[in-house]
């Protein structure tokens, strides 16, 4: 499929898709929107940039590496018509790659060297969205992120002096389309009034029955379940994206994008919000569930190992170059590191034990760069491995490990009298999503699956939850649990399958993503995590304290008894919009 985009030049109200406008320098208060003020062209001309080429089905050669080239091609064009508009004459468009429909480019070329900042005008009670680059330029390319769908949205550009003084303000008016009828929009459980900052929620929920075939979209919600970000769901979405570096994240890239259709994706993409493509590297087995972005700027990412019977206990470290394949300095497995336990989860999908006895889903690097954590769902263990490949600690309940692991067990933190001094301790299972804090302080998704090793002793799923949980672990390897949320709500949060958790510093808050919870129509809760059931996921934003307060929840369920639909979410990210460009 070839994607052509054209541009207008028209006025100074901007439509969405193909529309491309140049307006005047304005006093501060005054309005793009007064045609008497702006640069109106009575005979428009159209320009053409380069088509997006979007490879075949199947195709993972060049074509791919080709919408690098495309993507950088329209950014080039977008320059050069910035440079060859009037002086002081800003020069925008909405969506200008046809990937972020709530996202757009403004341009402005001024007379001399200045410095330029982008204020995203919220409505009533919405904070102002503000990023200022540092750099003094006369050709100044801002990224406009944030936008609402459907809406004439009111971005202000202010021009400083090189010295930083206010030098006049540009006031546009962005009209962005409606998003695709199949785009998920939450419930709206809670949003505190006094918890709506800046950040948004990014996920990728996915419509379907059970684990059947899914309408995934990748978008960004903020603290009232708006979408303010959204990735174009013709092309597919990522399970997973995370802020890298000058303004670009990291991803696993959706299949259509790539050119595959369905099935997983052996490529890692950087892209910015505005849609654009930066690069793409390929590995050579199967990326799945997640990645780190470590201290020294390589990844850590969890893929397949080549042996044809075994999936999901292998990590690569990668040094992110320009060349089109992923550069593996260092390939984990780990079999080598651990010994395996049995386990409930080795047989519930009706798995070989050795084929995913692992399941490696999630990896993060101690903030001392000293070692990674890995976490693996079908042993219930959170594995710590030092950057030499020796093993440090294992997380995890006791029960059936192999002697030779006994030493590296951590061991719950007791008092003189033997006592244990955690008030309320549990260990994790079928866990996901290991996030530092600090050196010290762990959080997990505690899904909870059976809280057992044996079916014997199970808890059922209607006695089960799901917890957002923080444990300490301590230089002698004792461990402690020092926060949680979840278990109060019981079965209505118990989540067998997937899910994530994120501590936000700036606000001291904890969001986790109950991503999997698993009813029959009737609204049981099962641990099936197979064949036909109906999911719902909750987005919950609490505050860091005991009793933890919920500060926003968000729902994604189909309450609709007639039908197995209902709504995924694998995990979440959640950050700034333009966190990205502070990096």
């Amino acid at each position: 499929m070839n994607k052509k985009i054209t541009y207008l030049v028209l006025g100074c109200v901007l439509g969405a898709g193909a529309t491309y406008a140049a307006c005047g320098l304005l006093g501060k208060q005054a309005s793009l929107t007064d045609t008497s003020n702006s640069v109106v062209n009575s005979a428009p001309k159209q320009l053409t940039y380069a088509d997006i080429i979007i490879p075949p089905e199947g195709d993972y050669g060049q074509p791919v590496r080709t919408l690098i080239q495309d993507h950088t091609k329209i950014y080039n064009q977008f320059v050069s018509d910035v440079q060859t508009a009037a002086v002081n004459t800003p020069v925008s468009i909405i969506d200008p790659y046809g990937l972020a429909p709530l996202a757009a480019l403004v341009g402005i070329h001024t007379d001399e060297p200045t410095q330029a900042e982008v204020i995203i005008l919220g409505g009533p009670g919405e904070p102002v969205r503000r990023y200022k680059p540092t750099e003094v330029t006369q050709t100044h390319i801002l990224p406009i992120l944030g936008l609402k769908a459907d809406t004439a949205n009111r971005v202000q550009i202010v021009i400083h002096s090189k010295e930083g003084a206010p030098q006049g303000s540009y006031n546009l008016t962005l009209q962005t389309n409606p998003l695709a009828v199949s785009t998920p929009k939450p419930e709206v459980k809670k949003a505190k009034a006094d918890n709506f900052h800046h950040k948004l929620y990014f996920v990728s929920p996915s419509e379907g029955e059970g684990m059947g075939k899914q309408s995934p979209h990748t978008i960004g919600l903020d603290e009232k379940g708006t979408i303010r970000w959204a990735f174009n769901p013709e092309m597919g979405a990522t399970p997973l994206m995370k802020p890298w570096k000058d303004g670009t994240w990291l991803a696993f890239m959706p299949n259509k994008l790539a050119g595959k259709r369905g099935g997983a994706s052996k490529y890692l993409m950087a892209f910015d919000l505005t849609g654009r493509v930066h690069n793409i590297w390929k590995a050579e087995h199967r990326l799945h569930h997640d990645f780190a972005i470590l201290n020294d700027g390589r990844v850590s990412i969890a893929t397949d190992g080549p042996q044809p019977f075994k999936i999901e206990d292998v990590a690569i470290t990668a040094t992110l170059t320009d060349k089109p394949n992923l550069q593996v300095d260092e390939t984990l497995h780990m079999e080598s590191v651990l010994k395996r336990r049995p386990l409930i989860l080795d047989t519930q999908a009706g798995y070989l034990p050795s084929y995913d006895w692992f399941h490696m889903n999630g990896i993060d690097e101690n903030p001392n760069g000293t070692y990674r954590v890995y976490s693996g769902r079908n042993q219930s263990a959170t594995v710590a491995v030092n950057n030499d490949k020796s093993l440090r600690w294992i997380l995890a309940d006791p029960a059936g490990w192999p002697k030779s692991m006994a030493p590296y067990l951590l061991k719950p933190q007791s008092d003189d009298q033997g006592k244990d001094n955690a008030v309320g301790f549990e260990w994790s299972w079928g866990q996901h999503s290991p996030v530092f804090r600090d050196a010290n302080h762990l959080f997990l998704f505690d899904n909870g699956n059976f809280r057992s090793t044996k079916f014997a002793t199970a808890t059922p799923a209607h006695d089960n939850y799901s917890r957002l949980v923080e444990y300490k672990i301590n230089d002698d390897n004792t461990i402690e649990q020092v926060w949680s949320f979840g278990k109060e709500r019981g079965h209505k949060l118990y989540a067998p399958y997937v899910g994530g958790v994120d501590y936000i510093t700036e606000t001291d808050s904890v969001v986790g993503v109950f991503g999997g919870i698993v009813r029959n129509r009737l609204g049981n809760p099962s641990d099936i995590v197979a064949g036909t059931f109906k999911n719902a996921a909750h987005v919950i934003e609490v505050s860091h304290t005991t009793p933890p307060e919920v500060l926003t929840e968000l729902v994604f369920e189909n309450t609709d008894i007639h039908t197995d639909r209902g709504y995924m979410i694998y995990r979440g990210t959640v950050c700034d919009v333009y966190c990205a460009y502070t990096k």
